[in-house]
């Protein structure tokens, strides 16, 4: 069986997987992500009841929070603009080449980065 520090530097190394999937706005990929590392979680929270935490553990687990909550503000912002070109869409005076200009800009035309 993994010790903790072993846990979580594993769940450490799914969220930087997460991070860089973000980075690219492959959200599919971070949605799967997340999945394992709630199965990684429910792991490190049961082998943590018999020993808790050490200092160190407690500092990894602080700079993997730290990561996640640049990853959530990532996807909200994403989210957003997503729905403010939708609802710039839903204007009438949007012309068609005008819509897809803003559809190109949020879900990025191909070759070109967001």
């Amino acid at each position: 069986m993994p010790t903790l520090i072993e846990l979580i530097t594993d769940l450490g190394s799914v969220t930087l997987q997460m991070e860089k999937a973000s980075t690219d706005n492959d959200w599919t990929l971070a949605e799967n992500l997340q999945n394992s590392r709630a199965t990684m979680i429910a792991r490190i929270i049961e082998t943590a009841k018999t020993s808790g935490f050490s200092v160190e553990e407690t500092h990894r687990l602080k700079a993997i929070r730290q990561q996640e909550a640049e990853i959530i503000t990532k996807a909200i912002n994403h989210r957003d603009s997503i729905g403010q070109a939708l609802a710039q869409l839903r204007t009438k005076k949007n012309s068609p080449s005008r819509k897809k200009k803003l559809l190109d800009k949020t879900y990025g035309a191909p070759g070109r980065r967001q």
